[in-house]
């Protein structure tokens, strides 16, 4: 840029961005906490001239605000992320008293129609932008309807109280507390997509939860890489040990389209690799990614959300607000493009599991978890997966569950892992008032077993989890670029048709395979997308899934290859057979439902029904499937419905009659991204 003004007017501009950590004195020795700066030299061969700068370390350098407030996007929408933001007091993301993450708490209720009431927590995002100093507060929200809203802040000062549980606690900061902003919401925007154009993932009382304005969700994706935010495109992401690699995904780039979000501008990662992976992704009918957000300690060591790696308390209580800015932009995009989110709090490795409080809820971890809800909360569809393969005490997990229930207005879905095979700890959890979802480690050819299991033990509780296939064994080789068909015979469908969604981990393998720590192509699973959008589409076109429960007992003298055939039913209305192979299909039991039924197959291999439907008479009894159309020794999907007959609404059922006749019909529900 050239100079506007001054003794410099029309000449060229350059600017120089730095991290003050990584400043020196003029001995070569790192700056120290109490250091003040007054100035710096540029030792450079290319550089013409210094800058200088007056900054006292900790200290307020800028202007508080006045509590003035801004609303982004100015004109909300329905289902779109807004983001309001308040000028208040200025701070350091390294201030230490106070420190702006654990002395302030802000938080902001919002009041809509129909009486709707959410209280959202806010945090402290220094200036907006990518400082690291300023006085930008901000809260985001989702709004659920259209209509007139108010935005009531309250913010409050004194040691630890963000992590209090006193309303009245600490002492009111003038400029903002009380502040109110009235805004209207439009309804939902037709040029959004994703899930900011259905609204949150509700709780719906059954086994799969349902968007506000759209339909019920299944879950079909990638379990890794776990440190898919390791991504070199990010401020300050260094590796502090571990295995695996940094992540570009450099082959995504030419995913990437004119329009998408930049991470780091001008960078040499900007991040256009992340976006594309997303992209692809999404193309290929994925649409659930599972990351850690905080893996220190444990395999990668290179995932946080801290200001750095070190394992001591200033770390732990402060946070990187510019890498957590674009953290944000990723999982935004994420949605919008109909990926759904499990953020997944920690991991097994014992390091990890002790590194907040040494495992305990403390201060740490409290804060933590704050925040993560503060600045991703009002993403539509995400999970807050507390640990995966964890070791933590039924009273931990149930504890941890209920503080960060405490932030979440959403109420989004909070799972927990197992270790392999483990399924009896959710025995144990199934009371739990907070918890919602389990995410199973398993062997291939148990899955349908344990999602049934876990799914019956909640629903018998009287809260029906989530239950889902995370993470399949041996965790060496996992989904590679060889198993997909394999993979889809004793997991894909056993899992779907058991009542569950499905991810698949990529096991431990090297680039340029890649594996849950290294892949940089997804493109190396490409087989196994194309198989998971085949059986996505087929169960959400054609399944009332939401209700329906997994009866093998009704097949009988099937094929016994890959523990025989899968019946997935609402009975008497819909059958979904899974033969992993079809060279003997044996017989359904349609029981003493009455009406006329008829069988399609889908080869889950194509996609695509084969042959016309075969008409398999009045219901009742024991009825032989029949062979396949071809391809006998490979799996089939056979789907038998009744046929619903046209009924008359009124008692008179005459045509003639002048009241309106209802003819219903069974319509499949539609919903595209």
């Amino acid at each position: 840029v050239r100079a506007e003004a001054g003794p410099i007017k029309g000449q060229r501009v350059y600017g120089l961005g730095f991290r003050f950590e990584d400043l020196r004195r003029a001995n070569g020795t790192p700056l120290q906490p109490q250091d003040r700066v007054v100035g710096l030299q540029i030792l450079s061969p290319n550089i013409d001239g210094a800058s200088f700068l007056v900054r006292d370390f900790g200290a307020n350098a800028g202007t508080d605000g006045d509590g003035s407030a801004r609303l982004l996007p100015a004109a909300p929408r329905t289902a779109q992320p807004v983001e309001l933001r308040f000028l208040g007091p200025w701070l350091s993301e390294t201030g230490i008293s106070p420190n702006p993450f654990l002395d302030f708490r802000f938080s902001v209720r919002f009041d809509g129609p129909g009486g709707l009431s959410l209280d959202v927590p806010g945090f402290f995002d220094a200036d907006g932008y990518k400082g690291d100093t300023g006085n930008v507060w901000a809260v985001r929200f989702l709004p659920p309807v259209a209509g007139s809203w108010s935005a009531t802040a309250s913010m409050r000062t004194g040691p630890n109280i963000a992590i209090g549980t006193n309303p009245n606690g600490g002492t009111p900061v003038s400029t903002i507390d009380g502040r109110q902003v009235d805004f209207q919401v439009g309804p939902i925007a037709s040029e959004e997509g994703g899930f900011f154009r259905v609204g949150n993932l509700r709780d719906s009382g059954k086994h799969h939860r349902k968007f506000d304005h759209g339909p019920y969700y299944l879950k079909a994706g990638t379990n890794s890489p776990e440190n898919f935010l390791a991504i070199t495109a990010l401020d300050d992401v260094t590796k502090s040990g571990g295995e695996g690699n940094l992540h570009a995904f450099e082959p995504h780039r030419a995913d990437w389209r004119p329009g998408d979000p930049v991470l780091a501008p001008g960078a040499a990662d900007d991040g256009k690799g992340t976006i594309g992976a997303l992209n692809y992704l999404s193309d290929q009918g994925v649409n659930s990614l599972f990351l850690m957000v905080m893996n220190l300690g444990g395999d990668g060591q290179d995932v946080y959300p801290f200001l750095g790696p070190k394992d001591r308390s200033f770390e732990k209580t402060h946070f990187d607000t510019s890498r957590l800015r674009q953290w944000n932009v990723i999982f935004e995009h994420a949605q919008r493009v109909g990926i759904s989110l499990s953020l997944v709090m920690n991991e097994t490795e014992l390091e990890n599991e002790l590194w907040l409080d040494n495992g305990s809820l403390g201060l740490e971890r409290k804060l933590f978890y704050r925040e993560m809800v503060a600045r991703f909360g009002h993403l539509p569809a995400i999970s807050w997966n507390i640990c995966e393969e964890n070791d933590y005490s039924a009273a931990q997990i149930a504890s941890f569950a209920d503080w960060i229930s405490r932030f979440d207005a959403d109420e989004h879905a909070i799972a927990i892992d197992n270790n392999p095979n483990d399924i009896d700890m959710f025995q144990a959890l199934v009371a739990a008032p907070n918890l919602d979802a389990a995410s199973l480690q398993f062997s291939p050819d148990a899955i349908d077993t344990q999602v049934e299991l876990v799914r019956n033990w909640t629903a018998a509780a009287g809260r029906p989890w989530i239950v889902d296939a995370d993470e399949m064994g041996p965790w060496q080789i996992g989904l590679t670029d060889t198993n997909a068909a394999a993979t889809r015979k004793r997991v894909l469908y056993d899992a779907l048709f058991s009542g569950g969604g499905v991810e698949f981990y990529f096991g431990w393998h090297d680039l340029p395979l890649g594996g849950d720590l290294s892949l940089e192509d997804f493109r190396t699973r490409a087989d196994m997308w194309r198989y998971l959008d085949h059986a996505r589409r087929f169960v959400e076109d054609n399944l009332p899934f939401w209700d329906m429960r997994t009866f093998d007992g009704l097949l009988r003298n099937e094929s016994p290859n890959f523990g025989g055939g899968e019946v997935f039913t609402l009975r008497g209305e819909v059958y979904a057979i899974y033969l992993p192979r079809a060279s003997s299909t044996g017989e359904l039991n349609l029981e003493t439902f009455t009406g006329r039924f008829e069988l399609q197959w889908f080869d889950p291999r194509t996609g695509s029904y084969v042959g016309a439907p075969i008409d398999l008479g009045t219901g009742g009894g024991w009825r032989a499937l029949g062979p396949p159309p071809h391809s006998e020794n490979e799996d089939w999907v056979a789907l038998v419905r009744r046929q619903a007959p046209l009924w008359s609404g009124t008692a008179a059922a005459s045509v003639s009659a002048s009241e309106v006749q209802s003819l219903p019909n069974q319509l499949k529900q539609i919903y595209s991204q």
